[in-house]
């Protein structure tokens, strides 16, 4: 596989499976805008970094006009995420509200904004997880938000 020539946007990109596909596309030569709230960790990458709240009002808007400078997106990787272990009786709003904000509302809005910057031959990755797939009373607001990305995806595409 060779992504020489391409763009890709990945965010949750500090740790975890973000970082290891943010190295997997350098290796395959492409260029990265690595997105996250804290990109120090990456620091010794040659990417593009952006540190960002994706929930915050102009994250989304942050993150377009710094994938605009770059030329088409080719590919979107929708990683970031945050987990709550707490059943519904014990979320706040507070809580709720985090947890959608950065797993779902970031990934519908970020999506929805990169549109117009999307090659003809773009692909977006949206991930999702297991406990959008089945009963896990103990993360409900996690699991819904993770449910409602699962479902993004076959939207997409309809």
């Amino acid at each position: 596989m060779s992504l020489q020539g391409r763009t890709a946007v990945v965010t949750g990109a500090n740790r975890g499976i973000g970082r290891a596909t943010v190295e997997r596309f350098l290796a395959e030569g492409a260029q990265v805008l690595a997105v996250d709230l804290d990109v120090q960790e990456i620091g010794h990458l040659p990417v593009h970094r952006l540190a960002v709240d994706l929930a915050s009002a102009d994250g989304p808007a942050r993150v377009v006009a710094a994938a605009r400078a770059l030329g088409p997106v080719h590919i979107l990787v929708n990683n970031a995420g945050i987990g709550a272990a707490r059943s519904l009786a014990d979320s706040d709003d507070a809580l709720i509200d985090r947890v959608l904000g950065t797993n779902l509302r970031a990934v519908l809005r970020l999506t929805r904004d990169l549109l117009p910057l999307l090659a003809a031959d773009a692909s977006i990755v949206n991930f999702g997880s297991a406990f959008g797939e089945s009963a896990y009373p103990t993360s409900t607001a996690y699991a819904v938000t993770k449910a409602g990305v699962s479902q993004l995806t076959p939207q997409l595409v309809a």
